[in-house]
């Protein structure tokens, strides 16, 4: 059953609950980067060079853990600051005097060709301690809750237990994560940060709490996420390290759980913690509004400065081809400009309804259209400029509309090379009424999961949900993403990647212009296919 099950299949013997609680020290470092800097998505793979270089060796120590604030921004311009969390657990506490001046070191360092992509390109403004977190107080908050839930801010990576992988699935994602497992497992790193060794059999019995019975679990708001390894490859092609991003629900759990939960929450969970794998945040507590995660300046203050706002002004106008909505302000651009920043530093800044019409096109057809105020328009394309770049990366090469650089003649040849392989039958399709009925719980899931916590958010769900106002009535949507409004295009390929990665993953070839598509194949029984060309 994908997303609930009731979980007791992987069950542990009857414990005593003790205590089990590592000493760590947790830093927050700023760096101001001194020359133009380009990421991948996940900048997990990143900070584990940077941290290996500091350090002067190839294996980090098991407990120090990194947590890359920024991962989701993938262009940094000179003097943009960059944050990184870093906490020290065990053994691992001594290296409190070391690492800062490693990372000052590889600042001011004149690295060889190819550089890393930190590394003799910023300078170290600010290493701060950070209080400790009351583990009491969080374990308190959460005691007979009959509801738990856990939000990964980094990708989480565990196996599941031999006898639940099957092929292609190999690790807990969102049709399989049972929390006895997942428990066990945080309950044993824990212990290893705690003593330095993993635990005797003997010593799990006495001191790990009982096997969680009866819990149900909900799962299905996990995302899977690649993070690439710049520089390693895998049987000639480029490594990766996966996990799930996104929220894992469960009701039922016992209270003897709650410490370990609520300090695996800062000491992470499954493998992959030396690249910042693992983070997770529990609603109700502290870890949930950590400074520690926070980027160094979020998305929304990106899209708030005003060299942003003014370029994004300019595209608007210099692209408009639909007819002015009511309040046009496009003759007062410094007032206009002077007006959003203060809305959107403020938090003032409120989306108004779209104006719905129709434009008539030059082959005699119509499109419908709803749009945004001029206002709001400038807003969206700021934030398409700060996230595309980002998203970009995520998406499948089979994806040709509205990404920098690719058109329909691109579309075009990809079809040729694929004829040229041997791929003779093709389905030609589209997703009907496809920007009228996209699923906001599923757009929103996945934007929660990449960018959790982000105040940006809440704009795009505001843009998104709008109403329109056609011919003197107000029309309320429950779906949908507005033709006519500047994030669309972005977020409708994001939402479609799903979709290309499901076709992709089955062997055939795939070319993607915004809802229409091509399906591929070599074997004319393997989908409904006729002969190209």
């Amino acid at each position: 059953m994908i997303g609930a099950e009731k979980l007791s299949s992987y069950s542990l013997p009857p414990m005593v609950s003790m205590s089990i609680v590592p000493a760590f020290d947790r830093y927050r470092i700023e760096l101001r980067l001194a020359r133009p800097a380009a990421f991948p998505f996940e900048h997990g793979g990143v900070l584990r060079g940077l941290l290996s270089r500091a350090l002067a060796t190839h294996e980090l120590p098991h407990g120090l853990i990194p947590f890359p604030c920024e991962s989701g921004r993938v262009l940094y311009a000179p003097g943009d600051p960059y944050a990184l969390g870093i906490t020290l657990a065990g053994a691992a506490r001594a290296l409190a005097d070391e690492l800062p001046a490693g990372l000052e070191r590889l600042g001011a360092a004149r690295p060889t060709p190819p550089a890393p992509v930190l590394g003799g390109n910023f300078v170290v403004e600010r290493v701060e301690r950070l209080p400790a977190p009351d583990l009491a107080a969080d374990a308190a908050a959460l005691r007979g809750a009959p509801r738990i839930e856990l939000r990964f801010l980094s990708p989480f990576r565990l196996e599941r237990p031999p006898e639940l992988k099957r092929r292609g699935a190999g690790f807990l994602d969102h049709e399989c994560f049972p929390l006895g497992f997942f428990l066990d497992r945080l309950w044993r790193r824990l212990f290893y940060l705690a003593r330095g060794t993993y635990p005797e059999n003997q010593e799990r019995e006495a001191l790990e709490p009982p096997a969680p019975l009866d819990v149900t679990v909900a799962a299905e708001r996990l995302l899977w996420n690649d993070l690439p390894v710049r520089g390693t490859q895998k049987k000639g092609r480029p490594y990766t390290v996966g996990g799930v991003r996104g929220t894992v629900t469960f009701e039922g759990l016992d209270d003897a759980w709650l410490e370990t939960l609520v300090t695996g929450s800062y000491l992470h969970a499954g493998s992959s913690t030396a690249y910042g794998c693992g983070r997770f945040a529990i609603v109700g507590t502290s870890s949930a509004g950590d400074p520690y995660v926070r980027r160094a300046r979020t998305l929304l203050e990106s899209v708030a400065e005003p060299a942003m706002l003014a370029r994004a002004l300019d595209h608007v106008l210099e692209n408009r081809e639909d007819e002015k909505p009511p309040e046009d302000e496009s003759d007062q651009p410094d007032a206009l400009l002077a007006s959003l920043g203060r809305d959107l530093t403020r938090g003032a800044y409120r989306p108004g309804a779209l104006h719905g019409f129709v434009l008539r096109k030059d082959d005699g057809g119509v499109r419908p259209l709803a749009v945004p105020a001029l206002r709001d328009k400038v807003v969206q394309r700021a934030a398409v400029e700060v996230l595309a770049p980002a998203i970009d990366t995520l998406l499948e090469d089979a994806s040709y509309a509205y990404r920098r650089g690719l058109s329909r003649q691109g579309a075009a040849r990809a079809i040729e090379r694929a004829y040229a392989d041997g791929y003779r039958y093709v389905l030609d399709a589209d997703v009907r009424a496809f920007f009228d009925r996209v699923d906001w719980s599923i757009l929103f899931a996945k934007l929660d999961a990449l960018y959790p916590g982000e105040p940006l958010l809440d704009l795009l769900r505001a843009w998104v949900e709008a109403p329109v106002f056609f011919s003197g009535r107000r029309i309320e949507r429950d779906r949908g993403l507005p033709q006519g409004s500047p994030v669309s295009p972005l977020l409708a390929n994001l939402y479609l990647d799903t979709f290309d990665e499901e076709l992709l993953d089955q062997g055939f070839r795939l070319v993607r212009f915004a809802d229409d598509f091509v399906v591929l194949a070599k074997d004319p029984t393997a989908a409904p296919c006729r002969p190209l060309f």
